[in-house]
């Protein structure tokens, strides 16, 4: 997921902009910088974004599309929701189910099945705690 810091484009927001492209590419995170189709606005964007000067983020003509985490030496940022990559070990009973269950309903993927279950055992656990 690509995050974005767009800012008007004044003569003041493009040394703001360079000054943020110049901090990115020290720390070898590429963005990239582009203007709107009426030339309004600066846009830059990548996988995050590093902003050396945090004040600069508190600024009314700024728009941040992502989650912004704050540090000493500047502010980072980036995407508010970032899938990760789980390794299950099923035992052969439960992915004999899993194969059964797919068989009757053919147009889920195996994924979307899973994140299913998950949702029906997440809800029926918190069920059972009320």
């Amino acid at each position: 997921m690509r995050v974005s810091l767009t800012l008007d484009n004044t003569l003041d927001n493009q040394h703001v902009s360079r000054r943020i492209k110049e901090s990115n590419r020290e720390k070898n995170n590429d963005i990239a910088v582009s203007f709107s189709n009426d030339l309004k606005k600066i846009v830059l964007e990548g996988e995050s974004i590093y902003v050396p000067d945090a004040h600069v983020l508190e600024r009314e003509d700024i728009r941040v599309s992502g989650e912004v985490k704050c540090h000493e030496d500047g502010c980072e940022i980036t995407a508010k929701e970032k899938g990760k990559t789980v390794n299950l070990h099923l035992d052969s009973h439960l992915v004999e189910e899993l194969d059964q269950i797919r068989k009757h309903v053919s147009s889920r993927t195996q994924h979307d099945l899973l994140l299913e279950i998950f949702i029906r055992g997440i809800k029926d656990i918190k069920s059972e705690r009320e």
